[in-house]
Parts: structure tokens; sequence; C-alpha cells
């Protein structure tokens, strides 16, 4: 089976205030010095992995749109060093303040057939507060000038639960997909992490408790829906045929190789990450990974449920017997399925044979959920 390519670029124009993920500013000689250094892992891994395909390559970050004119190069260390399939999924993450439009044509010559923007809110004020850069009509402009330059494959990032967000944001979302008409949407529920600017003003911001989150997330599901796009993950909708390939391979524990500092990787069943540590990628090689041992059915069962294909237990059942999983005592696949009976009369969950999905109501309580079918 080919496996996914996960690159990370961590460098930001600026850290919004919401953001725990590892990003530094960056200056032009450390970027560069990064770029050699990514060169050289690419190499490390290609060889670890001599032979396998490529079938999805995901620039994510940080801010991959800040080194926009250098993707086109790392694409051709990757062909060098790995077998890229045709047809291969290329997407990279983008920020409406930091590409310009001249870069997209150089982008899909390179290959890149997939942008996804993070455009975050409909609201200007909500924008600021959230310390990005762009604003709306910026965000509607990217869009606008990459379906100019012909990507049809574009996904929209949205959050949910922000400071002063009501119901009607759904409504707003909605408008702006109808005019800018991306093919993917991505809605996260905003967390606020410790460490961040505005997890230390939690208590002074307007947020909305979980009844009105939960009302605003169903709305979004509706409005969404009604658009075209099909939900196929607690966060994550697409038109026909647009779901993110890169994606899947992370909810269906299907290998993908993770390069960069707080990168991780499964690849052939183990687990292993990059330090977040910039420093340390520049002069180190595969030696600096860190290893978390294999995935087991717990995980693989979460993931499932995760989507809205949900957990075929019968599948589980082959993983198991094939040696794919280690067996977890705590978990009794043959309940699974009677104890979703109560959660589907309770329009949770649906129960179709031996498979049980989540219905978006269900999503907004999916840990207890999944800990309730598992567990009992």
């Amino acid at each position: 089976m080919a496996v996914g390519l996960y690159i990370h670029i961590p460098f930001c124009a600026r850290k919004c205030a919401y953001c725990s993920f590892y990003s530094l500013p960056g200056g032009r000689q450390q970027r560069a010095d990064y770029l050699r250094a990514l060169g050289r892992h690419i190499a490390l891994w290609g060889q670890r992995c001599s032979g396998e395909t490529v079938d999805s390559i995901y620039f994510g970050g940080g801010t991959p749109s800040l080194l926009a004119n250098d993707i086109p190069a790392v694409l051709d260390a990757v062909r060098r060093h790995f077998n890229v399939a045709a047809g291969c999924e290329i997407s990279m993450e983008c920020n409406p303040a930091t590409i310009a439009p001249h870069q997209y044509n150089a982008l899909r010559k390179a290959g890149v057939d997939r942008l996804s923007f993070g455009v975050q809110s409909t609201c200007d004020a909500q924008l600021v507060q959230l310390g990005r850069l762009h604003t709306v009509q910026q965000a509607k402009d990217s869009l606008l000038d990459a379906r100019a330059a012909g990507f049809s494959d574009l996904s929209v990032d949205f959050m949910l639960g922000l400071p002063g967000q009501q119901v009607q944001a759904a409504d707003d979302m909605a408008a702006f997909l109808h005019e800018t008409r991306p093919t993917h949407i991505s809605a996260y529920m905003l967390k606020l992490e410790p460490g961040t600017p505005l997890y230390a003003q939690k208590d002074a911001l307007d947020l909305p408790d979980e009844d009105a989150v939960a009302d605003l997330y169903l709305a979004a599901v509706q409005a969404f829906s009604q658009l075209g796009y099909d939900q196929y993950e607690i966060s994550n909708f697409a038109r026909p045929g647009r779901r993110c390939v890169h994606n899947m391979k992370y909810w269906q524990l299907e290998d993908y190789i993770g390069i960069g500092p707080a990168a991780h990787s499964l690849y052939r069943g183990r687990r292993c990450y990059y330090p977040s540590d910039l420093s340390a990628f520049l002069g180190g090689g595969l030696e600096l990974l860190q290893h978390e041992g294999r995935s087991d059915l717990e995980e693989y069962c979460m993931l499932r449920l995760r989507l809205t294909d949900g957990l075929d237990v019968s599948a589980a059942s082959r993983q198991l017997r094939s040696g794919r999983l280690p067996p977890d005592p705590d978990i009794d696949l043959a309940a699974v399925t009677g104890r979703a009976a109560p959660l589907a009369a309770a329009g949770l969950v649906l129960v179709q044979g031996s498979r049980v999905s989540l219905t978006p109501a269900g999503f907004l309580l999916s840990n207890a959920i999944t800990a309730k079918l598992l567990f009992g």
C-alpha cells in the first residue's frame, strides 16, 4: 500500500493567539538552512523506505505559503528519493496574507494540486482577536485567485466557538462558501491550550457556552450539507470525491512519514516523531526520531469512530486475527453493537449490520460515546 508524506514547514510570520503547534518566525538564513536540512532528511527517509510509492504529499505548518517559492525544489527532492505515484495528491496549507497571485502558477507547474486556506472566521474583528494577518476579503480574494489560476481542489478551515460567535455564524460561513466555492471544509472547535495568549485571556473572553457551540456545530453541518458538502469526519466535509486523501491515512491508520521538527510518522505499524527542536533537526539525522511503539485496537476503533463511515466490528476483528493489531483484553468487540442500541435510539449513533457510526449529534459527545461502545 502506498504511503503518505507530511512535510512540516515550521515558520510563521506571526504566531496566532490560539496556536500551540511548533512554529517560529525564522529569518532568511534560518529558512535556507532548514531547506537544506529538509532535503537531507528526505534523502535519508528515501533510503530507509526504498521502493515505497507515495500517493499523497502534504505541506503543513507553521505557514508553508511563506516558502511557496521553495516548494517546487522540495518536490524535486521528493521525486528524486521516492516513487511518486501518478495522480499523487499534493496539498499545501496557505495563509491568505502570505501568498501572492503570481505564485499559484509555479505551484501548479510543480505538481501542487490542492490548497488549504486558513480562513478561520468570516468576521474581521474575530480574525484580529485570533492574531490572523488577513481580512475576510483577502481570504475570498485568495480562493478566487487560486481558482482563476487553475486550482480546482480548494479547502477552507473554519473555527467554531470563537469569542462572541453565535449560531448565525453558520449562515455567514455558508455565504462565504457560496461565493468562493471550495471543494472541502474543515471546521474545528476552538480549544484553548495552556501557554497560548487566548488561554491567558480566557476569563475575560466572551466565549459561547457548550450549548451554544453545539447549536453552532449542528447548524454548520446542516448549512454545509445544503450546499453539497458531505460530512465524512467529525470536523471535515467535502464535495463528492474530494475527501482529503492524506488525512484519511491518519484516520485509517495507513502508513505516513512525517519530516520536520515535531512531525509524526506511522510506518509499518510503528510510530515515531521528531523532537520539537529546529536546531536539532538542522544538525541531525534519523537518530533524532523518538519511538512510540505500535498502534493498538483502542486507537484503531477511536479513529474509525471519528469517520462517518464508522467502525466495522467485523473488519476490526479481522485485523486482530491477522495480527495487524495487538489484542486488548479490556475491549470486547462482540459487545459493541449491543452497547450501541440505546445510543441509536437516542439519535447519537447509527447501526448498520456490524457497522456503528456516530451522527452529528453523537460527534458532539464523541469521547463519551467511544468509551461507552468500547468499554461499556
